[in-house]
């Protein structure tokens, strides 16, 4: 479970996140931003705002994603 989130957007402060990234995602990430001539940051900012979101608040892709994964586990697990 994700650890709950402190930040009150009605501060007008920025929202500041210290993230990792695996390897491959990294590569593609930094892949995107540099065929969009953009640095990560906003890359990431526009993959936020072109984010499509569901009635309960939640990321369609990222929902789509992770059951995509939990899928493929399933799958490998039940091969042994």
């Amino acid at each position: 479970m994700a650890r709950a989130i402190q930040y009150d957007p009605s501060s007008g402060r920025d929202y500041f996140s210290n993230i990792r990234f695996q390897p491959d995602d990294a590569q593609k990430l930094i892949g995107m931003a540099q065929a969009s001539r953009l640095n990560v940051r906003d890359t990431l900012v526009y993959l936020v705002r072109a984010a499509e979101i569901d009635p309960s608040g939640r990321s369609v892709a990222v929902e789509a994603q992770v059951a995509a994964e939990a899928k493929a586990k399933e799958e490998d697990t039940s091969l042994f």
